[in-house]
């Protein structure tokens, strides 16, 4: 594969592929959302997610309804891997060009 830019990374460029909500959360990740119109970053509870949707749902490329007053916007999912601080990467589905040919 080479060298990829440091701005080009994402997740599965450390970590691999994409982990469900179950494997998150006995890894120790943590989730936030973040609404791409309003700004607002809120905490995203693994239990609520898991009950509403089960243990196998994967969060990698969705979105959601902005829960803020007023907002029509969308969140974006945002996760924070085991072992790090304040480092909050996208939850982006895998890229185009990353996409095995056959």
């Amino acid at each position: 594969m080479g060298y990829k830019k440091p701005e080009r990374r994402d997740l599965r460029d450390l970590f691999g592929p994409e982990p469900s909500l179950g494997i998150m959360r006995r890894q120790g990740w943590r989730i936030m959302a973040r609404c791409t119109s309003c700004q607002i970053d809120l905490r995203v509870e693994f239990d609520a997610v898991i009950h509403m949707n089960g243990a196998d749902f994967k969060l990698w490329g969705r979105t959601a309804r902005c829960r803020r007053w007023g907002c029509d916007g969308r969140a974006i999912f945002m996760a924070n891997p085991p072992g790090w601080t304040d480092c909050w990467w996208p939850m982006t589905r895998q890229r185009p060009e990353d996409t095995p040919r056959s």
